[in-house]
């Protein structure tokens, strides 16, 4: 496995180095070359079984469908997930669902692969959208040039790359300067670049296990699990009793999750709200300072990701500290989020015994739920959790952006059955774990981690270039 990745790097490399130096040649907008289509609409529940092969936004899957609809050879490209931008070869009689564009028509001046080769190396994910869930549209890709080319060195460049891409390097004529390229690959800095990339890979998976978590794709689900809406019910329930006994505040009613604000498709037995729904958020309390206090006072370095470091915590005055309401005082298990920031508005962690008894100043929010803490702080920590939080940067005109209670409270959340919700959490805690280990093994040498790599990916993704439909 990290063989192979190092020979995607290889190839990538060789890539910029050859279509760099057509950057002379005449060229043609992409629509000139290729007319692009969407796939079909197919969830996985409707697929049956078959001999036809089925694409989606990463490539080709592990899924058979009974019927094709692209009967001839073709090239795709990823349009939804976090492959999208991808561009690989469809095979005759196929099945491409509409996570996928495919080229309905070629020019016949340009070879397939050729094309192929080109459109990777444009990395079409930059042109990617920053939602919650990535999309390429023809509009961000319609300023595209291709190289126009003969065919004869079109397909001369293709021998020279599917060569590469195999592990075979026969260089005869070294126009491209390909040599200088494999020279620097084995260089000192190829190395820094490769564990950056593997870094940044592991990063990636981490935000892939999370956004499978939030879509039900992470654990199987159990139909005896009571359904999400059912919770939602009792919970409410619960809060009305906790009002009528002046426990707790009467609150406004949140309005329900509009259909633009559902990012993505969730199991029949989840449903949607609004993390105000089940939680109580509460700002922090603004601190009296003490140089000669105690160290009680949480503030915004103390909020890692997933985790609080106390001994960032400032002085304050004992006596004040000692009057405080107990509605600021950290609770085990609470979740906290920086509410203001470059940098850290967004970051939630869970507090452990030793930040309990703490008190949360007031660029933090508490939120206390009636649901697994854990499964939230995951989804606030998630790249959906986080694009929800920066929306807010645009829709400021404060210089300082905040994330407010209300902010919060209006969040659209994936609610699944309590049980579920549990599973989620240690299957989460499980990988996170192993997604640890990998980083330092990677950051102590490169050809450790081969084990774990395959193992996290296996376990996770269970294919690395195969996208769930």
């Amino acid at each position: 496995m990290a063989k192979k990745y190092i020979e995607d790097i290889k190839l990538s490399a060789i890539r910029n180095k050859i279509f760099a130096s057509l950057s002379e040649s005449d060229k043609v907008n992409i629509f000139t070359v290729i007319s692009l289509s969407s796939g079909d609409y197919l969830p996985t529940q409707n697929m049956i079984d078959g001999g036809y092969n089925v694409y989606g936004g990463g490539g080709i899957t592990d899924k058979k469908h009974n019927v094709f609809n692209v009967q001839f050879e073709t090239l795709g490209i990823g349009r939804v997930g976090a492959r999208c931008g991808c561009v690989f070869k469809i095979k005759p009689q196929s099945w491409i669902t509409d996570n996928a564009l495919y080229a309905s028509k070629i020019d016949d001046q340009f070879d397939l692969e050729f094309l192929i080769h080109f459109l990777n190396f444009k990395n079409f994910n930059q042109y990617a959208n920053t939602s919650a869930q990535p999309v390429i549209s023809l509009k961000r890709i319609s300023g595209i040039s291709i190289p126009k080319i003969d065919l004869k060195l079109q397909k001369e460049i293709v021998i020279l790359l599917n060569n590469i891409e195999k592990g075979i390097i026969e260089i005869k004529n070294d126009k491209y300067g390909i040599r200088e390229t494999l020279n620097f690959l084995k260089s000192k800095e190829y190395i820094d670049v490769e564990l950056t990339n593997q870094l940044s890979l592991v990063k990636k998976l981490r935000q892939q296990l999370l956004q499978d978590a939030l879509q039900g794709k992470l654990v199987e689900q159990n139909k005896k699990d009571e359904p999400g809406i059912e919770l939602l019910k009792k919970i409410k329930a619960e809060k009305e009793k906790l009002i009528t006994e002046k426990t707790l505040k009467k609150e406004k009613k949140l309005p329900p999750v509009k259909a633009e604000e559902i990012p993505f498709a969730i199991p029949d037995n989840w449903a949607w709200c609004k993390l105000g729904d089940v939680s109580e958020i509460k700002r922090g309390k603004s601190p009296m300072y003490s140089e000669h206090g105690i160290s009680k006072m949480l503030n915004q370095k103390c909020i890692r990701w997933y985790s609080i470091d106390t001994q960032f915590s400032k002085a304050i005055n004992e006596t004040w500290f000692n009057n405080i309401h107990h509605d600021f005082v950290v609770k085990e298990n609470d979740v906290l989020v920086n509410s203001t920031g470059e940098g850290t508005i967004g970051r939630s962690a869970i507090a452990d015994k030793i930040a309990d008894g703490f008190i949360f100043d007031s660029h933090i929010l508490n939120l206390r739920s009636y649901i697994n803490q854990k499964y939230i702080c995951y989804f606030i920590n998630s790249d959906f959790g986080q694009n929800l939080v920066n929306r807010l940067k645009g829709a400021t005109s404060t210089k300082q952006t905040e994330l407010g209670v209300n902010n919060l409270t209006n969040f659209s959340f994936p609610l699944p059955p309590l049980f579920e919700q549990q599973r989620i959490v240690q299957k989460l805690e499980q990988l996170m774990q192993n997604c640890i280990e990998l980083e330092e093994s990677i950051k102590q040498s490169a050809s450790q981690n081969e084990n774990l790599l395959q193992q996290v990916l296996r376990e996770a993704l269970r294919k690395e270039e195969v996208e769930k439909v």
